[in-house]
């Protein structure tokens, strides 16, 4: 028995939950997602004092003294996701928000509805922990906090801009249609948000509604 499954072997020993789940996850149990995580994942984290809290087939959940890691197989989508919470702060993050913090191009997304894909995906999983969630799985407050505050103005980006892009839209109608009112009150209401081009837009629009 290899290391890692020791210490899993161990960990349920010493009382830790293991369970097979509803009779809806029985095919699910048939893709091996919680095997494969653990074999694969485990020796990532076991050097750590993480060891295996929870296994059932869409879930297994690390421990160690300081940190909880979960790694989920969305039961409709099939998307594997990943997160990180550390206690006793309730600091909680995403993969997606760890790997955005120092690499925003980089591709998280991840599904897989086959054992050969659940194998391939959790590898690349693997390699983004290694690559980017040292820090995180060492449970480093600071990590925490920086990632948490990026990824808080990440999402506070995406709100403005769901919010202003139609409004930008009607504002750049009603500019190719001279309506110089209109123009202005759409520009007005976001008017914080303006870029250079858009601030020239409004000045001559007050000019000459």
């Amino acid at each position: 028995m290899s290391a890692f499954n020791m210490t899993a072997f161990n960990v349920r020993a010493r009382g830790y939950v293991s369970v097979m789940g509803h009779r809806s996850d029985v095919r699910r149990s048939e893709l091996g997602f919680a095997e494969v995580v653990e074999n694969i994942i485990g020796p990532i984290l076991v050097p750590h004092g993480y060891a295996v809290a929870e296994s059932t087939p869409t879930l297994v959940r690390f421990e160690s003294p300081t940190e909880s890691i979960r790694f989920m197989h969305d039961r409709l989508s099939y998307e594997i996701e990943s997160d990180f919470a550390l206690e006793p702060s309730s600091l909680r993050v995403t993969l997606r928000d760890v790997v955005e913090t120092t690499s925003p191009d980089t591709n998280t997304f991840l599904q897989a509805s086959t054992r050969d894909a659940i194998q391939s995906s959790v590898k690349k999983l693997a390699l983004l922990l290694h690559t980017y969630a040292d820090s995180v799985i060492r449970g480093d407050l600071g990590a925490f906090q920086r990632i948490r505050d990026v990824a808080a103005q990440r999402d506070e980006k995406y709100t403005i801009a769901v919010t202003q892009n139609p409004i930008r839209r009607e504002a750049d109608e009603a500019w190719h249609r001279r309506d110089y009112g209109r123009v202005r009150r759409l520009y007005e209401s976001i008017e914080d948000g303006l870029g250079a081009a858009e601030r020239s837009r409004l000045e001559y629009a007050r000019k000459h509604e």
